[in-house]
């Protein structure tokens, strides 16, 4: 990250492009993370660091806020689910062992957030010595930079921690305007609400330095979250099909049912993803190769069957005839060909400098299609071998190759061992965490295909 942006007011003005309608939980993360930075560089001890614990509804963004925040500060992150140590009955140093697994070693740190803290404690049963055993380790946790585990000890100096739940007993008790304040003198107060409504043991909230409430977001609120904040999967879908030279058309009342949705679903922001999701299958599926998506149309929303209807326009894609290049070589076979073209791109990639590399890597994950159809005059590749490397997405699992291969998609087992070997060779260009992570955080890289094609 950039010097200027290690500075709070930097960090929450960066933050409220992605989390809209929070900014003072995004004002809060931003101070939170300044400190994070100061803790790992050595600058303050613990007891300077803070512990926060977020309040309110889910798909309100208390989640990606804090995701948005570790990438910003390039540091590492982990969700824990609190609902879960609790539920399959995990007793103390069950934590311990989570930890255990994490990188606490990285220069710019660690973020862990415990959602669904308010899941830890049941009301139902008379005993909660499990929900007992969980709050002291979380007392562990925050009160030194060594936590011990069996015959481990965890250096977390470098490690930070959020909390985080719904609270739902609390804030049908008490109004959350009158509950969460700025005042001073209101600190004790939002304690004790803490261990009356929710039994979060005193010693848990001594060690909260700040109760953040995030807002239930109004309908305007939504609307921009889902179609204007940066990141969204909404934008991401509208750059996708751009970038394949295309258009995405939404109509009124689909944005209008995905706003009612966010806004009356107890899901939020996450249930609208699920079927921006289904817009995103549905491009994927129109995709053929020779074919341009030029507009994708989203038209209407049928309750009756729960089902969207699209309207698609493609044109063909026009290839000039070329003479043969040194990609050329007649009589072979399909998987041979593959691999050729996966040759010549290592070998462009090796003349490139670093940003035009990482957009190689881009294309490959989402464009390869693309280039695929350019080049097929000279690949001459087969439509089963199309849907293996190119419209089944080149980073997916193995397991769609053996779904063809046991649906008979003649690949005999050499060929179908040469498949595997390609895909594999397709890793060399990053991880699929890596290329996401290009994606979402270096986007001024992507590069115009044509240059990427001709080098």
């Amino acid at each position: 990250m950039e010097l200027n942006k290690s500075y709070p007011q930097a960090i929450c003005e960066e933050l409220k492009k992605y989390v809209k309608g929070q900014d003072e939980y995004c004002k809060q993360l931003s101070v939170f993370g300044h400190l994070h930075e100061l803790k790992c560089k050595g600058l303050i001890d613990r007891k300077m660091a803070s512990n926060l614990l977020v309040v309110g509804p889910s798909g309100c963004g208390k989640t990606y806020g804090v995701e948005v925040l570790a990438k910003l500060l390039n540091c590492n992150f982990k969700k824990v689910d609190c609902s879960n140590i609790t539920s399959i009955g995990y007793k103390g140093n069950s934590i311990g062992k989570m930890m255990l697994s994490l990188d606490v070693d990285d220069e710019n740190g660690l973020i862990v957030f415990f959602d669904e803290l308010d899941k830890v404690y049941d009301p139902y049963q008379e005993s909660n010595r499990a929900a007992t055993k969980v709050y002291e380790e979380f007392l562990k946790l925050m009160e030194d930079d060594q936590y011990a585990y069996e015959e481990s000890t965890i250096d977390l100096s470098k490690v930070s921690f959020i909390f985080s739940g719904a609270f739902l007993r609390l804030t049908d008790k008490k109004n959350k305007s009158d509950l969460f304040t700025n005042q001073k003198n209101d600190i004790q107060l939002i304690d004790d609400d803490f261990v009356r409504y929710e039994n979060v043991p005193v010693e848990f909230m001594g060690r909260i330095d700040k109760v953040i409430s995030v807002n239930q977001l109004s309908y305007q609120q939504y609307e921009d979250i889902i179609f204007h904040s940066k990141g969204s999967l909404y934008q991401r879908l509208d750059m996708l099909i751009q970038r394949r030279k295309g258009q995405l058309y939404v109509s009124d009342d689909v944005k209008e049912h995905l706003i009612d949705l966010a806004s009356t679903s107890q899901f939020g922001v996450r249930g609208v993803n699920k079927e921006i999701k289904t817009f995103i299958n549905e491009y994927l599926y129109q995709s053929e190769m020779n074919y341009q998506i030029q507009e994708f149309h989203i038209l209407n929303y049928h309750h009756e069957t729960q089902e969207y209807e699209y309207q698609v326009i493609k044109e063909p894609i026009v290839i000039e005839k070329k003479e043969k290049s040194k990609l050329y070589i007649e009589d072979k076979d399909d998987i041979e060909r593959v691999q050729e073209f996966l040759d010549f791109f290592k070998e462009e990639v090796k003349s490139l400098n670093e940003n035009e590399q990482k957009g190689i890597k881009i294309l490959l994950d989402y464009h390869v299609d693309m280039l695929v159809s350019l080049y097929m005059a000279e690949f001459e590749i087969s439509y089963n071998l199309f849907k293996i490397f190119v419209q089944q997405g080149i980073l997916r699992s193995l397991i769609m190759i053996e779904d063809l291969y046991q649906d008979e998609m003649e690949l005999d087992d050499a060929d179908y061992q040469k498949a595997i070997e390609t895909r594999q060779a397709l890793h060399e260009y990053g991880s699929e965490e890596e290329l996401r992570d290009i994606l979402y955080k270096k986007i001024e890289l992507f590069e115009d295909m044509e240059v990427c094609i001709n080098g």
